[in-house]
């Protein structure tokens, strides 16, 4: 997490669904997530029994994939999940009052203050009223450019949306529409490319542990390139980076062309 204003707390999920409802006097938000029986393994919802049993998607729409982890949500309306992307492509599935989502695509990867998997904007976009962005753009300058590409989507109960890997997202739990409260329940399907899986983390729980050879790539950056450049005097050392930084941007402009022909022949 890059900041951390929350606690676990293990009660009975009675108590947590009493207190998700947050009666009068409680301006707290609870939140839940699935997870294993074992912490080391993906979230699965034949953890949770018979309760498993209520919630598949269409065999259509798992074709060609195989399945990372299902994981159930429940949240007190009005809580909001930080900007993130994850590894795994992923359908967030609405089950029971409604979501607000937030995207925006991978090209903006440098204007959103990534530390990890996760911007330093943290959840701070769903406010989006003027005066605030307008004191929030002070402060993260590059992310209003990026503002005008964002798209926004409001979930309603029945609804999946498929969010591609890479793609930023932070999401608000809202009520139904006429009511001031309740609770958001959703389940996310994360899933995994057959022609990925070779580069895919096994160790990877949260569906956010990027691919092995960009691991790898991202430790030299961090732990042999940037230590030897910074013994470089100051004018040498903005030179080299700068050179770095447009060997990546080439590379990553070839990317994106590979990506569009591919579009193309289809």
């Amino acid at each position: 997490f890059v900041t951390k204003n929350f606690a676990y707390e293990v009660m009975p999920m009675r108590e947590f669904l009493r207190r998700a409802l947050r009666p009068e006097g409680d301006r707290r938000y609870y939140y839940y997530r699935s997870q294993h029986t074992k912490r080391n393994k993906p979230s699965s919802l034949e953890v949770l029994g018979p309760l498993a049993e209520d919630f598949s998607l269409p065999p259509d729409l798992l074709e060609g994939f195989s399945t990372h982890s299902t994981v159930l949500r429940i949240a007190s309306a009005g809580l909001r999940m930080w900007l993130h992307y994850d590894i795994c492509d992923n359908f967030l599935c609405c089950v029971r009052g409604r979501k607000r989502v937030i995207l925006f695509p991978p090209t903006d990867v440098g204007r959103l203050y990534i530390n990890g998997s996760s911007s330093l904007l943290g959840s701070q976009l769903q406010d989006g009223t003027a005066s605030h962005l307008s004191r929030l753009w002070e402060e993260f300058p590059l992310a209003e450019d990026a503002w005008g590409r964002r798209r926004e989507i409001l979930l309603e109960e029945g609804d999946v949306l498929f969010i591609p890997a890479m793609w930023f997202h932070c999401t608000e739990a809202c009520p139904l529409e006429g009511a001031s409260g309740g609770l958001c329940i959703s389940v996310n399907v994360f899933l995994l490319r057959p022609d990925l899986e070779a580069l895919h983390d096994p160790r990877d729980v949260w569906a956010n542990r990027e691919l092995l050879p960009a691991q790898e790539a991202l430790n030299a950056v961090d732990n042999k390139a940037l230590p030897a450049l910074r013994r470089l005097p100051a004018a040498h050392r903005s030179f080299y980076c700068r050179k770095a930084a447009a060997a990546f941007l080439a590379e990553a402009d070839a990317a994106e062309a590979e990506l569009e022909a591919a579009v193309d022949r289809t």
